[in-house]
């Protein structure tokens, strides 16, 4: 058993390794709701895996957006993985309440645990690209040609790995030191909770920028390319769901901020990516109208040629018709 540092501060605390009293009763609506966007979190990052796995390509993937976003959405599942901890260790005490306490907690590591999942997995076709790559390389005429975006990328996939894993290290780092703090010390402690306030402005920051760095590259590229388009819109909804939550809820003003800023900026990356899909697929199909077109004249070309060869020569030739 934990014993709970802030028993003393806190009268209504009769047992000091009794957790019980962080834990709220929540309506069913609440529970439900929740639950629905905790399984919408999850459902979200699968399309994004499967495009990745049948591309084998990071096209239309931004990196400085994968490093921003990677530590916003750590900082946010830190500052309720702190919040929760008490609701955790009151879980054993009372289970029936447990579940429905530790939803926010649950979403926010859905969002950073499906993301981490995406990172990793475009790191990996970095590595599989750059092989290519040397392959072809070692084959072919000496010369420097331009670069594009996507091999520059290819090209520093020593470095993307290497901020990924320091990204690994920030992760377990907070994890071990909040767990800690709040074993030792306790919410009720001034300077943990100016901790967990230092750890939400933070968070914050990189919520204002996290989608910034992908839509600027959706429309330099002008493609979705390796980006999900399913996963930016599931993402929008519930990303507008729980802005819409955090009105109702009358929640603090960096929550509205912070739900307010994600929920535009993946409006306008969900809107470009959406344009750019079906100007693709407009000049595919263009492309393959005219493909059939060539193939068409060219089955008739040789009757043409024919044609055009006995109006040129005697009209008496056997061979003419």
């Amino acid at each position: 058993m934990i014993r709970n540092p802030c028993y003393v501060e806190d009268g209504t605390f009769i047992d000091p390794y009794d957790y019980t009293p962080y834990l709220a009763d929540i309506s069913l609506p609440v529970v439900i709701l929740n639950s629905s966007l905790l399984a919408l979190i999850i459902i979200s990052y699968v399309p994004q895996l499967v495009k990745l796995y049948r591309k084998r390509s990071v096209h239309g993937i931004s990196f400085l957006f994968l490093h921003v976003a990677s530590y916003s959405l750590l900082f946010s599942a830190s500052v309720f993985y702190i919040t929760t901890l008490p609701q955790i260790f009151a879980c054993p005490q009372n289970p029936g309440l447990c579940y429905a306490n530790m939803i926010p907690f649950l979403q926010s590591s859905a969002f950073l645990l499906g993301f981490i999942w995406w990172y990793a997995l475009t790191i990996r076709l970095l590595y599989v690209a750059r092989t290519k790559i040397k392959h072809c390389a070692s084959s072919s005429l000496p010369g420097e040609p331009d670069l594009t975006t996507d091999q520059r990328n290819i090209e520093k996939a020593g470095s993307h790995a290497l901020a990924f894993f320091l990204f690994l290290g920030v992760m377990l780092s907070i994890i071990a030191a909040a767990t800690g703090i709040v074993i030792f010390y306790g919410m009720c402690t001034a300077w943990v909770r100016v901790f967990t306030l230092v750890l939400s402005i933070i968070s914050l920051l990189f919520n204002l920028a996290q989608f910034s760095p992908q839509i600027y590259h959706t429309c330099k590229v002008k493609s979705p390319g390796s980006l999900s388009v399913l996963l930016s819109t599931i993402q929008f909804i519930i990303v507008l769901c729980m802005f819409i939550f955090a009105i109702v809820s009358k929640a603090n003003w960096m929550t509205y901020l912070s739900m307010t800023s994600a929920t535009v900026q993946l409006f306008i990356l969900t809107t470009a990516l959406i344009i750019y899909t079906c100007k693709a697929r407009l000049r595919e199909n263009k492309n393959k109208s005219r493909d059939d077109e060539d193939a068409e004249l060219t089955a008739h070309a040789p009757e043409v040629e024919s044609s055009d060869k006995c109006n040129l020569i005697d009209s008496t030739d056997k061979n003419c018709p």
